[in-house]
C-alpha cells in the first residue's frame, strides 16, 4: 500500500488507487446528454481510485461485462456480467454507477477473491492462499473482503452459528429492513 505524508496533520493517508477501465467510460461520455453526466462520469473514475487496493483492476465494458483482477493475488482474474439496461438514454453511465460505493467496490474484490478460493483444489490449497494473501500488504476493505471469503470458504473460523439458520437469517434481514424504513420515513 502506497503511504502519502498528509501536510495538514503529518499523518500517513492510504492512497488507494484502484482502477475503473474500460469501454463503458468511452460510452458513457459519448452518450451523455448534459456536463452534469459528464461530471458524474468523471465523479465516479475518481471516486473508484479512492477505494479498494492499489492493484485492482475493474474492466468494464460497454455490453456489461466485467473483469476484475489483481496481481498481487496472481493472473487470475474474475469474469462476470452486469445486467445493461438498453433503454437507457446512457447504458454505460448505468454500468458505471455499479462501482460508486465503497460497498460496490468491496464486492467486486469479495467476488474477486470467492472466485479464487472456489476455484483452488483442496482446503489446503485454500489455506496456503489465504496465508499468503493475508501476508501482503492490502488495503482495509481488501482485507475485509479476503476475511469474509475465507470465512466463506471456511479456511478461518467464521462467528458462531449457534441456533442461527436461513429463517433466521430472513427475519433478521426483515426486522432490518423495517427498522430502516422507519428511519427513512421523514424522507419519503
Amino acid at each position: 500500500m502506497d503511504l502519502k505524508i498528509n501536510s495538514l496533520n503529518n499523518y500517513p493517508q492510504p492512497a488507494f488507487t484502484a482502477q475503473l477501465k474500460g469501454t463503458a467510460i468511452r460510452a458513457a461520455l459519448k452518450n451523455a446528454k448534459d456536463c452534469f453526466e459528464l461530471g458524474e462520469v468523471s465523479e465516479i473514475v475518481s471516486n473508484i481510485s479512492q477505494k479498494g487496493d492499489t492493484a485492482t483492476v475493474i474492466n468494464c465494458c460497454a455490453d456489461g461485462s466485467v473483469t476484475v483482477s489483481n496481481d498481487k493475488f496472481g493472473i487470475i482474474s474474475h469474469k462476470y456480467n452486469l445486467k445493461k439496461f438498453d433503454q437507457s438514454e446512457n447504458s454505460g453511465l448505468d454500468l458505471l454507477r455499479h462501482f460508486n460505493s465503497d460497498n460496490g467496490i468491496l464486492k467486486v474484490e469479495f467476488n474477486l477473491i470467492d472466485y479464487i478460493f472456489a476455484h483452488s483444489k483442496n482446503a489446503a490449497a485454500k489455506k496456503r492462499k489465504y496465508d499468503l494473501y493475508s501476508s501482503l500488504p492490502l488495503s482495509f476493505s481488501t482485507r475485509v473482503a479476503l476475511d469474509s471469503a475465507a470465512k466463506k470458504h471456511e479456511i478461518i473460523p467464521g462467528f458462531s452459528l449457534n441456533g442461527f439458520n436461513a429463517k433466521t437469517s430472513e427475519n433478521e434481514l426483515d426486522n432490518l429492513k423495517s427498522l430502516l424504513l422507519k428511519n427513512f420515513q421523514k424522507y419519503i
